[in-house]
């Protein structure tokens, strides 16, 4: 019985956490968000994203604190701008901590949407 638990008591269904939601954005690109860990009452959850066009490529954008540390995500012509972002604690403002700018058509050519390897996003893709 604890064999059981230890088995299967942790994971979601996907191996990615529990499903909570996508964002669309760009009209035709997604953020596919995952709880990994939940604190209940006593936090906010720890939360993993995931960029797809859902045709070509999906990627692992990073993880964050759901309150404390979140993505924000837009567009510019052919390239997608991602800021991690934080919030300082005295102030409570939000703050951009990394930036990045992707470039559409080098992530198109990854080809990774009917794999099960699952890239994280990096340098390569830089535009």
């Amino acid at each position: 019985m604890i064999l059981l638990l230890m088995l299967y008591g942790c994971g979601g269904k996907s191996g990615k956490g529990d499903y909570k939601g996508t964002i669309v954005f760009c009209d035709s690109l997604y953020v596919e968000i995952y709880s990994v860990f939940g604190q209940g009452a006593y936090g906010s959850d720890m939360i993993e994203y995931y960029l797809t066009d859902s045709a070509s490529f999906y990627l692992r954008v990073g993880r964050g604190d759901e309150l404390y540390s979140p993505y924000y995500y837009h567009c510019n012509e052919d390239s997608i701008i991602i800021e991690k972002l934080y919030k300082e604690e005295v102030t409570s403002h939000i703050r951009v901590r990394e930036k990045k700018a992707y470039d559409f058509r080098k992530l198109r050519q990854i080809k990774n949407i009917n794999t099960k390897e699952i890239k994280n996003i990096d340098d390569k893709y830089l535009y």
